[in-house]
């Protein structure tokens, strides 16, 4: 969390650097551009996805239920992480915000604020048509792999239910007795994790690819503003799952007696 307050603080400087440059015309650069500052924001997406799958090889489950999470945040996880195609509603939505934002200053003949006096192709709302037509492809490319992921996941999870598994519970209930674990049941819950562990790397090449193939299309100062909403969002999440649990345990819910199906 500590690194993306940084890097969030590090974009809403570059994007108030930049309306001061286009107000007052100047072409002073100071500090890294757009483009270097957002290949790094990149880049640390990249080696956090890159760590986090060396960690998965011992301890997958954490990843799926981090307990660094607020109970909001991991009832929105897909495969230990955001659905990659999230990243594209969210361009959308961004989009759609300041076409808006733009038509409102025009139809009420009012003085336009900073960001729609901006030069064509400097904000989100201001995609051409090629963007958007990338942009489109990529979500439906993105979807069909999340499908993909998603049918691999409830096979792996469904397997569960599955010999020897089953079959131990079972014998177990019948006699009378507690459900003992073995050589057998080891190798069961070991081909899960492996399993887990695939798909979660599987899923984190999806979102870094999506990310990735985003950012190429935008021009530097969208990727700025995409990419400093995004964290935005991700820490605002985070902030607002941590006081809902805490107002839920100040309440006392009862939602910790319900069982896990």
């Amino acid at each position: 969390m500590d690194l993306q307050q940084l890097d969030l603080a590090d974009l809403v400087q570059a994007q108030q650097r930049s309306l001061l440059r286009s107000s007052t015309s100047t072409t002073a650069t100071v500090g890294p551009t757009l483009s270097e500052l957002a290949q790094a924001n990149v880049d640390h997406f990249q080696a956090y996805a890159d760590k986090r799958a060396r960690l998965a090889e011992n301890d997958v489950t954490s990843f799926f239920t981090p307990a660094w999470n607020s109970q909001l945040e991991n009832s929105l996880l897909w495969i230990a992480g955001c659905r990659p195609s999230i990243f594209v509603r969210m361009l959308y939505a961004l989009c759609g915000s300041h076409s808006e934002s733009t038509c409102h200053v025009l139809l009420s003949d009012a003085a336009p604020p900073p960001s729609c006096t901006t030069t064509a192709g400097t904000s989100l709302g201001e995609l051409s048509w090629g963007q958007m037509n990338v942009i489109n492809e990529l979500h439906m490319r993105t979807v069909r792999e999340e499908e993909k992921l998603t049918s691999q996941l409830a096979s792996l999870q469904e397997d569960v239910a599955d010999n020897p598994i089953c079959r131990v519970v079972a014998a177990a209930t019948a006699a009378g007795g507690r459900p003992r674990g073995g050589r057998e049941v080891d190798r069961a819950l070991e081909g899960y994790d492996r399993g887990m562990v695939r798909l979660l790397k599987e899923a984190d090449k999806l979102r870094m690819n999506t990310l990735k193939e985003i950012i190429g299309v935008l021009t530097p100062i969208q990727a700025v503003d995409f990419l400093a909403t995004g964290k935005s969002l991700h820490l605002t999440l985070h902030e607002w799952g941590k006081h809902k649990d805490q107002a839920d345990e100040g309440g006392g819910s009862s939602s910790t007696a319900a069982g896990a199906c």
